[in-house]
């Protein structure tokens, strides 16, 4: 008599060469293929579950990152303790309206708090720089300086943002009152010219208004 079917671990192996395969062995398959891949889509959860998060500054384009490590080792120069200084001091993740991934680098912040003219700041004060991932690739859209104010939602992981309050370079395009500034600072704007603006993105770029006392 032929051997009609045999079960070992997870498989079910074939029936005997040419016949068909039996009731028992098709119902057999039905539940055997499902139950393997429900495993090991939860053995792939567990693995993700289990992964480090991705460093923020690790997102950042490679040249951008190895100017942050620069700064960084110039602040380590100059006396900044190497403890205070981690991956993600002064970078920090979230997403713009629509789910547009972003990341804002604050160089006043990278070396843990310190500002230091000449290693992550310079005479007009310590940069900001806001990139996004536009169309598959990381863009800088937005650079301004000194603290900006950010308003999010920092329930969601990462946080969305609603508003950013930001000061612009005096002579910086996207200024409303650049031109004063022109007039008023000539080659120094960028410096000495004020262009404190609310800043919200429109889904493909951030959009900029004065900020009223």
């Amino acid at each position: 008599m032929p051997c009609r079917v045999a079960i070992k671990h997870a498989g079910v192996h074939r029936a005997a060469r040419g016949r068909p395969a039996t009731v028992r062995e098709v119902a057999m398959r039905r539940i055997v293929t499902p139950l393997a891949l429900a495993v090991a889509a939860l053995v792939g959860a567990h693995a993700l579950a289990g992964a480090e998060p991705v460093s923020a500054l690790r997102l950042l384009p490679i040249q951008v990152q190895k100017e942050i490590e620069e700064a960084r080792a110039s602040c380590r120069e100059l006396g900044v303790r190497a403890d205070a200084i981690y991956d993600d001091a002064g970078v920090t993740r979230f997403t713009l309206h629509g789910g547009t991934d972003a990341v804002m680098v604050n160089d006043g912040e990278v070396c843990g708090g310190e500002r230091i003219k000449g290693a992550n700041c310079s005479t007009g004060g310590c940069a900001v720089a806001v990139y996004a991932r536009v169309r598959g690739a990381w863009r800088n859209v937005l650079a301004g300086r000194n603290d900006p104010f950010v308003s999010a939602d920092w329930t969601r992981d990462p946080p969305a943002l609603r508003v950013l309050v930001v000061s612009l370079y005096g002579d910086a395009p996207q200024c409303p009152v650049r031109e004063a500034n022109l007039r008023a600072h000539g080659s120094t704007a960028w410096k000495h010219g004020q262009c404190d603006v609310v800043a919200r993105w429109d889904g493909t770029r951030f959009v900029y208004r004065m900020l009223v006392p």
